[in-house]
């Protein structure tokens, strides 16, 4: 139903005319539609202004993704719990130099790490996957493929999606980081 502010208020000009009386409900008109009636006279007391009255709102048109999207992240829900990180799953990663000890908590479309860099740590390879990498103890150096350098300590974070960077760490003294990723840093999955 599109509302039409010239109709609605000829209508209301007939129904309510400008003399003051008490308001009753014409015959044949739900109290609902006499309300609004009654409330755009009301809100139009100066005849020469224009009421500015929207169409109902419609579906956007990307609706069948919109659903899809909700739907996704209702299979993603994470009801509560506790990562007891000495009981976490353990990978060794070794690194062009040094080496990467992680301790994993995989969730449906969401991975939480910590991670324990050696001394003297440089990564095997340039990372393009986004991330959100907090620095629990110690320090180290993002470097990005393209020549910038990002030092970190304790307490600081990066946070960077996917496919936006090529980035790799390092660290002189090792460093534990908080290393969180999943399908939420997916730039393309978001559209």
């Amino acid at each position: 139903m599109i509302y039409r502010p010239n109709r609605l208020l000829r209508a209301a000009s007939r129904i309510l005319p400008r003399r003051k009386r008490p308001v009753q409900t014409p015959p044949n008109t739900t109290l609902h539609h006499f309300s609004l009636i009654f409330f755009l006279k009301k809100i139009s007391n100066n005849r020469k202004k224009v009421l500015n009255i929207r169409e109902p709102l419609r579906e956007p048109k990307d609706r069948p993704a919109l659903k899809k999207r909700c739907a996704t992240m209702k299979e993603k829900q994470i009801p509560f719990h506790v990562i007891d990180w000495d009981h976490a799953p353990r990978t060794e990663h070794k690194g062009e130099k040094g080496q990467a000890l992680w301790h994993i908590h995989q969730l449906p479309g969401l991975r939480i790490r910590i991670v324990k860099y050696s001394a003297g740590y440089l990564a095997d390879h340039w990372c393009t996957k986004g991330h959100i990498v907090h620095c629990l103890e110690g320090d180290f150096r993002s470097e990005l493929q393209d020549g910038r350098t990002f030092h970190l300590q304790k307490g600081m974070t990066y946070v960077v999606s996917d496919d936006l960077s090529s980035h790799r760490s390092t660290t002189d003294h090792g460093v534990t980081l908080l290393i969180i990723d999943g399908d939420f840093l997916n730039h393309k999955s978001s559209k």
